[in-house]
């Protein structure tokens, strides 16, 4: 299984690795990234939401909503990186930095 994601249609897809075949398609909207794969749910990192799907059908598995932080002056990181800090989870990558707060 892998997912695809096509930035210039804004699209993502399931491929399924052993037979070549798309087994899902759908509208993806604006995520920046993927940043974790836990079992069959793919962590997708957006500018608004923080977004879980199963990569074997496509399905949202849950949304949260996340809010832009003002990072001018912070030496960002080119590369994903997630942290915790108590119970809250800050995200990095080489242009924005997520938050997410234990609630």
């Amino acid at each position: 299984m892998a997912l695809l994601r096509n930035n210039d249609t804004a699209t993502e897809s399931g491929l399924d690795l052993d037979t070549g075949n798309i087994l899902w398609s759908r509208e993806a909207g604006s995520f920046a990234e993927v940043g974790a794969l836990d079992g069959d749910i793919a962590t997708l990192f957006g500018p608004e939401v923080l977004r879980g799907i199963d990569v074997r059908t496509g399905n949202v598995v849950w949304d949260i909503p996340t809010t832009a932080l003002d990072d001018e002056g912070i030496d960002l990181q080119s590369w994903p990186m997630v942290d915790r800090v108590g119970t809250d989870s800050i995200y990095t990558r080489a242009l924005s930095i997520s938050a997410l707060r234990a609630t």
